[in-house]
């Protein structure tokens, strides 16, 4: 799901709730690229997002029309030719899954693909198109072997070029076509070029370069001053600027007299208000969160007619709910786009799947197809990442290979609440001996200033890759309405063992931060934060009864056991098949005063009955601990 929420700078008072533009994220420069992403396998794991297709030259019955679809990836279209300044330029098979050298195929420069091929590197997410024409410095293979950390390919200038069109007795042209082009990696500028001599001069026909976002746009260009040129030919054209940039996405090309009325929305989102960020978007938010605010929808609508639409809004309904609202009516001129917040807000009163089907409409009788959002209300989980109630992932993000480093996500808090686990899906790609820790750090509201403010122990991460896990708090942690707090894994570099946390989704600038610890970033110093688009699937865990990891100081947990649990004071303690030494048997209360403390010589293996019935009921920590710096702490409760 595409994001692009920090360039909707109109703030629209909503029953008592103000959208304001974030001032802080901008503090935090985009996270250099990590090559070793790349490398990744991607998981078979999809997010049921439905592909859209703008254009259906099928039945479109214009003057000129390429969708791409009717062509077998990476070829181009038939009479479509493309350029590239790489001699070598090689990409993964369509459906590879991953960047690996030797396994590439050949093309000449745009290819044609879908999101996840264009995505095959881990970091340009286009998103919601069907099959495109791209180039993708990100995904290229040099001579097909493996693409270096400083310029994967020679992408200087990537072009592809229509075929030559006749617009004898033709009135009124335009061409009209879908992009994509985040310019998150750096990059230069796109624009569209005309020829009227077969190729030998061209013209820029655009004022300025194509602009940048993390959603597709669509861009429109007036082509009536060249009626009756027997020799039209237009190229659109991409530079990496010598950088390992990431790429260019076009689809949907269409050559034909703008209709008096037509409309696009360009993207759809649900959102909450933040005091942080003016507004933002979570996957998965508690019931004691999701009730505390609510949630508003909004999305682009573009002009693509030729006259103004009259009162253009945004439409949204959950039909299960009996919920529908709208935004106020905006006329909107001849190729203009705007941004629509509907005027009611959804607060959320009970768990499940929310599906919100949202369009947009005019006065003028013309409305777009609905297209749908869901978000997730849950007990426990408060996440960004996409992965819903299932423990897939889509790709990774290695953390510790370069130096020391703490990643994750970003949430507003809108209830007081006792925050008992950070959640987090380990990478199978970790190394099995691998050891990290989360830490809980404050986001200052008005600087964006990260402060730490407690964290776990450290955990051998290595072992807990095959599902969600928790890193548990010693104590809860009480959290406030009204702060922000990030969520982190932290790992440091030992060259040796390293941490991958698996990935998700995507993410808008600011909600998914890293910490450069080390200083390992070009152009930063230690302790610089960066903001990623990838989504680490790290969530705030609101359970009581998380369950978490053994520390790497801790006993195996198949070691000891305690039983009954739930007791009436009276309960046996198992211990089997350590190393024989002495051990210290510690109980406290929730004061953290010791209650009872006993301690055990020589000891392999035991079975002891402990008696605590003169104790008040409650809860009680049970921690054993040896000689060697083994300990093990797990919780009774005393009914």
């Amino acid at each position: 799901m595409m994001r692009n929420l920090y360039s909707l700078l109109c703030a629209i008072l909503i029953t008592g709730s103000l959208f304001a533009q974030g001032v802080a994220t901008n503090n935090f420069k985009p996270a250099q690229k990590n090559i070793n992403d790349a490398k990744l396998a991607k998981s078979n794991v999809t997010n049921n997002i439905t592909l859209r297709q703008f254009v259906d030259c099928a039945s479109e019955g214009a003057f000129y029309c390429e969708d791409f679809e009717t062509v077998t990836a990476p070829a181009i279209p038939d009479g479509m030719a493309t350029i590239s300044t790489e001699d070598n330029y090689y990409v993964p098979a369509p459906g590879a899954g991953s960047v690996t050298p030797g396994a590439g195929v050949s093309v000449s420069g745009f290819y044609t693909g879908n999101g996840d091929d264009a995505n095959v590197g881990g970091f340009y997410p286009t998103g919601e198109h069907t099959q495109f024409a791209m180039t993708n410095d990100d995904a290229c293979l040099p001579a097909n072997s493996a693409p270096n950390a400083d310029n994967n390919c020679d992408l200087s200038l990537e072009r592809l070029i229509l075929p030559t069109l006749d617009f004898t007795g033709q009135e009124g042209m335009w061409i009209l076509f879908e992009y994509y082009h985040d310019g998150n990696y750096g990059g230069g500028d796109a624009n569209v070029e005309l020829s009227l001599d077969g190729g030998t001069t061209w013209m820029e026909i655009n004022d300025e370069p194509l602009a940048t976002a993390e959603a597709w746009q669509t861009a429109a260009f007036d082509l009536s001053a060249y009626e009756d040129s027997t020799s039209v030919t237009i190229r659109i054209t991409w530079s990496d600027d010598t950088s390992w940039a990431s790429g260019f996405a076009v689809d949907d090309i269409v050559v034909n007299p703008l209709p008096d009325y037509a409309m696009n929305m360009i993207d759809k989102q649900h959102v909450f208000p933040s005091q942080y960020f003016g507004a933002t978007s979570y996957n998965d938010v508690p019931l004691t969160q999701a009730s505390a605010t609510a949630y508003n929808f909004m999305g682009y609508l573009k002009n693509l007619g030729l006259n103004a639409l009259d009162s253009a809004r945004l439409h949204a309904s959950i039909t299960s709910e009996g919920f529908t609202s709208e935004s106020f009516g905006i006329n909107t001129v001849s190729l203009a786009q705007d941004t629509f917040y509907c005027n009611d807000v959804f607060t959320a009163t009970a768990l499940g799947t929310y599906t919100a089907d949202i369009y947009g409409g005019s006065e003028n009788d013309i409305a777009t197809e609905s297209e749908s959002v869901s978000f997730n209300v849950t007990e426990f989980d408060y996440s960004r990442d996409l992965a819903g109630t299932d423990n897939g992932y889509t790709g990774g993000s290695f953390i510790n290979d370069q130096g020391s480093e703490q990643r994750g996500n970003v949430f507003d808090i809108y209830a007081d609440a006792d925050l008992h686990a950070i959640k987090v899906r380990i990478h199978p790609a970790t190394s099995p001996n691998c050891r990290a820790k989360a830490v809980l750090n404050s986001v200052d509201i008005t600087t964006g200033d990260v402060s730490f403010l407690t964290e776990t122990s450290l955990k051998n991460v290595g072992a807990y890759t095959d599902d969600w896990t928790n890193f548990v708090f010693d104590s809860p942690i009480p959290l406030a309405a009204g702060e922000v707090v990030l969520a982190t894994i932290l790992a440091e570099f030992d060259g040796v063992d390293t941490l991958v946390l698996a990935t998700n989704g995507q993410t808008a600038q600011g909600e998914t931060l890293l910490q450069d610890i080390d200083g390992t970033q070009t152009g930063g110093a230690a302790g610089d934060w960066y903001y990623t688009t990838a989504a680490v699937m790290v969530r705030l865990n609101f359970d009581p009864n998380a369950v978490g990891m053994v520390s790497v100081n801790e006993f195996e947990k198949g070691n000891y056991n305690i039983y009954p649990n739930p007791n009436n004071g009276t309960f046996n303690l198992s211990i089997n098949n350590i190393e024989s030494s002495d051990l210290i048997v510690n109980i406290q209360n929730v004061l953290g005063q010791s209650v009872y403390s006993e301690a055990l010589n020589n000891v392999s293996q035991l079975n002891k009955q402990i008696n605590l019935s003169n104790l008040d009921s409650g809860i009680y920590t049970v921690t054993i601990s040896n000689t060697n710096g083994l300990s093990s702490s797990e919780k009774i409760i005393i009914q």
